[in-house]
């Protein structure tokens, strides 16, 4: 329990951007700030590690991971358009279609809710909360292609927690309810190619958003 609540605070700041990035991370300090011992403050880090947001350096300890370059990013959606349209396409072969339905209109009712509740600056539970019904979609989407190989190489790729950091500056938008309506209604096509379709589109309009993001964030430094 001691490991979990040190995994979530740490992780939180760094999610936040709290800590910043490429930030060494001295572990006695932050063990008296968060007020636990360095053992379960070591196993969070290790959980981080795996998540790809802290990485440890020989002789040097730990420290935060960089945000997604613009190339990180490309090679990201890459490999996503590789893997996610095809899940699409198998997820409308053999998914229980009417189940899926339910589960991706739920997850986007709870998208929209968020979305309605969002203030001019969106605080950190809610967009974090955003960014996991995102993520549960297309997870969702993902399991429904039956293919565990797949979903083993998607869930292996922690898109959405590194796009979270790129994230957090900006603010909640209403396409994103919008875009993944599309998608469900390329799933609930009689054609699988037009799931396929549906998801490869959703994909390339995200990758186009986050690149100018980038390329912002970049300029402004």
């Amino acid at each position: 329990m001691l490991a979990d609540s040190a995994y979530e605070l740490v992780r939180r700041r760094i999610m936040d951007l709290t800590i910043p990035p490429e930030s060494r991370i001295n572990i006695d300090h932050l063990a008296r700030e968060l007020d636990v011992s360095n053992t379960p403050l070591r196993e969070a880090l290790a959980r981080l590690e795996s998540e790809g947001l802290v990485e440890r350096q020989n002789l040097r300890g730990y420290r935060t991971t960089s945000l997604l370059t613009a190339r990180a990013l490309n090679e990201l959606y890459d490999l996503r358009l590789l893997l996610e349209p095809e899940a699409a396409r198998l997820a409308r072969l053999h998914a229980d279609l009417r189940a899926l339905e339910a589960k991706l209109r739920q997850t986007l009712q709870e998208m929209q809710e968020m979305l309605d509740h969002a203030g001019g600056d969106d605080r950190y539970a809610l967009y974090r909360a955003f960014i996991e019904a995102d993520a549960a979609f297309h997870t969702a989407i993902t399991e429904a292609s039956g293919n565990r190989l797949l979903q083993a190489t998607f869930s292996g790729l922690n898109a959405h927690v590194h796009l979270y950091r790129l994230l957090i500056r900006s603010r909640i938008a209403p396409w994103a309810v919008s875009e993944h309506l599309l998608v469900l209604d390329g799933l609930l096509s009689p054609d699988p190619e037009a799931a396929a379709a549906g998801m490869r589109g959703h994909l390339e309009r995200a990758r186009g958003r986050l690149a100018n993001l980038v390329r912002n964030e970049k300029a402004q430094e």
